[in-house]
């Protein structure tokens, strides 16, 4: 039996449909990850790095009533005319200034782009000129330090109920290791919401100068 064959137009539907029956709202993706599966339909990494930094920023991640505020955050900085390797990584320079990480640059065909990850937070700068303009997008994340948090809450509360049963039943430790968490949790929460809070002034005066040490040339 002959296998069905089509046409480039159908190759882009069939791909754009099983993407988007298959779409989630979780990132899943890096860019290079992006730019390998592109190349096998012959799709230039320039290309991949530009159409991605010339998309808007996502939207903020909601603040958690029970979890404080976002541990996530992007901006996207556009800046007027094309700028050079060089001027590129004095940004980056900047970045391991205020950030306080060395972190790692890479290529990312057609821009650069500067990380680092610790696991207990993670934070990308790319920069990519296109056209007669540039992109800055700055990325944060600290998850980890938001699990940490609320993790050293969980373990005091069950340590306060484990310290109970020397003295009560088991349930009753037991309720007292669950009415400890709260005020625990609460203590972690507003740690939680000054760190992010701070995260947040950090990236958005991180990319504010990135962009404007780029614009001076």
């Amino acid at each position: 039996m002959t296998e069905p064959r089509y046409s480039e137009q159908e190759f882009s539907e069939i791909l754009r449909d099983a993407a988007e029956r298959s779409a989630t709202d979780q990132p899943q993706y890096s860019l290079s990850e992006i730019q390998r599966i592109a190349e096998q339909v012959d799709i230039a990494p320039e290309h991949v790095a530009r159409a991605a930094a010339a998309l808007p920023a996502t939207s903020a991640e909601r603040p958690s009533v029970l979890w404080g505020a976002a541990s996530a955050m992007q901006l996207v900085r556009r800046v007027d005319g094309v700028v050079s390797t060089d001027q590129i990584m004095d940004t980056f320079t900047i970045a391991r200034q205020r950030l306080g990480h060395s972190g790692e640059t890479r290529d990312l065909g057609g821009g650069l782009e500067w990380h680092y990850d610790s696991g207990y937070s993670s934070a990308v700068v790319s920069v990519v000129p296109g056209g007669s303009g540039t992109i800055v997008r700055v990325e944060g994340r600290a998850e980890g330090r938001r699990f940490i948090l609320y993790a050293g809450a969980l373990a005091a509360a069950v340590l306060t109920g484990f310290f109970a049963t020397n003295t009560a039943t088991p349930t009753f430790s037991l309720l007292s290791a669950v009415v400890a968490f709260v005020p625990y949790a609460a203590v972690a929460r507003a740690w939680w919401n000054r760190s992010a809070r701070a995260m947040q002034r950090d990236l958005t005066r991180l990319a504010d100068e990135v962009a404007a040490r780029l614009g001076r040339g």
